[in-house]
């Protein structure tokens, strides 16, 4: 079955936050009905946002990690939109600022 949806999280130096990876990726699978990939774009991390990130990525088939050295949510943005490959992109937070329930209603 194709991706149907790319959830991007654009992160910088979210060591403390990107806990949250699983607990997220879980939500998704007992929610959402169709195949979705997790995009976390890491951009211009000088901590170890990107290595924890990696390791989830490891647990979780949903979840893909790019490293950037360009920092900036909008590049993250561009290129988690550009690296996508879900009909539908959805943009997310680590630190859980959205609630994810509302992709499930969309």
């Amino acid at each position: 079955m194709p991706i149907s949806i790319s959830f991007v999280f654009p992160v910088f130096n979210e060591e403390l936050r990107i806990f949250n990876l699983p607990q997220v990726t879980t939500f998704f699978r007992n929610n959402i009905s169709c195949e979705f990939e997790i995009l976390v774009i890491c951009n211009g991390c000088t901590d170890q946002t990107y290595l924890e990130a990696l390791r989830y990525a490891g647990e979780f088939s949903e979840i893909r990690c790019i490293n950037t050295p360009f920092r900036g949510r909008g590049h993250a943005l561009k290129l988690g939109f550009m690296e996508s490959i879900g009909e539908i992109i959805g943009v997310c937070a680590i630190d859980r600022a959205w609630d994810e329930s509302f992709y499930p209603t969309l």
